[in-house]
């Protein structure tokens, strides 16, 4: 859907798509920033450029730095900057996949935090 801010999407006969277009769009935005965030908190803990790193970025097997050392400072590092707890019992290697999926996973932590 359109973006609601360039006005696009609003309709004032149907205001109900007005106001799902402009929550589609706060979740691709908290998304995007999420993103962002997990590629910084990447980069630092891997010591690596965060122009080496997007959301497609294959972590598990790709990247050198990423050992199972790495994915223990990196999961103490999620739940300090993102506020949620990871049980052990939760991790799979397709958590450690890519950029987009360990970031998934973060959402989703934090979805059953909220709840």
């Amino acid at each position: 859907p359109p973006c609601v801010a360039d006005g696009a999407a609003r309709s004032d006969t149907a205001p109900e798509m007005s106001v799902r277009a402009r929550l589609e769009e706060i979740c691709r935005m908290a998304y995007q920033t999420n993103i962002d965030k997990m590629i910084a908190l990447l980069s630092d803990t891997l010591s690596i450029d965060a122009d080496q790193l997007s959301a497609d970025t294959l972590l598990l097997g790709n990247l050198p730095e990423f050992d199972s050392m790495a994915i223990v400072s990196i999961l103490m590092q999620i739940e300090e900057n993102f506020g949620i707890e990871i049980a052990d019992d939760e991790l799979t290697g397709e958590v450690f996949e890519s950029v987009t999926t360990l970031t998934e996973f973060v959402e989703v932590q934090q979805a059953a935090t909220a709840i």
